[in-house]
């Protein structure tokens, strides 16, 4: 209950986007210590030396989601979760993948769509999350099967927007 309650209220939490520059590799780790995976799954996190602009605390809620979620996947079975963190121009791509069943083609189209679960214990607003913060760092993010894997893309930097009279300037 305690979790489902923290779900949505991080859902409705609307916290001003805090920019800083920092180290993906060492994001990494920290983001997958807050997930104990136990023995069962073994996790792989490649990640060369790239740094970010982005909201960390942000960012690491969104990644802490998509690992917790390829936890559930997995159940108590044997499995595995992969990070892969790559540059592509000027655009940062970070892949998930895991061991998981496949997600069913129907849920496909509607699993980052609010309150959408098929857990018991689920809000559904999750997924939704990741979407939303994603979406602040002006980035996408998208799912395939086999196996799944959920990629984020982001801009290595994030144009800084202010807004003064109603009007948006970039600097």
């Amino acid at each position: 209950m305690s979790h489902q309650v923290e779900d949505i209220m991080g859902y409705l939490r609307d916290k001003p986007t805090s920019y800083s520059i920092f180290d993906l590799n060492s994001f990494m780790d920290d983001a997958s210590k807050n997930i104990s995976f136990g023995k069962s799954i073994q996790l792989t996190i490649q990640c060369p030396m790239i740094t970010i602009t982005a909201d960390k605390y942000k960012l690491q809620s969104a990644i802490i989601n998509i690992l917790h979620n390829a936890k559930q996947a997995i159940g108590n079975n044997s499995g595995w979760i992969k990070i892969n963190v790559c540059e592509e121009s000027d655009e940062i791509v970070m892949t998930i993948s895991n061991s998981g069943p496949p997600i069913p083609e129907g849920y496909m189209d509607k699993i980052f769509e609010p309150l959408f679960t098929t857990k018991q214990r689920g809000t559904g607003l999750g997924l939704r999350s990741v979407v939303k913060i994603v979406n602040e760092h002006h980035g996408t993010v998208s799912v395939n099967n086999d196996p799944v894997t959920f990629s984020i893309r982001l801009p290595k930097t994030i144009e800084k927007e202010k807004t003064i009279d109603g009007l948006t300037l970039t600097h």
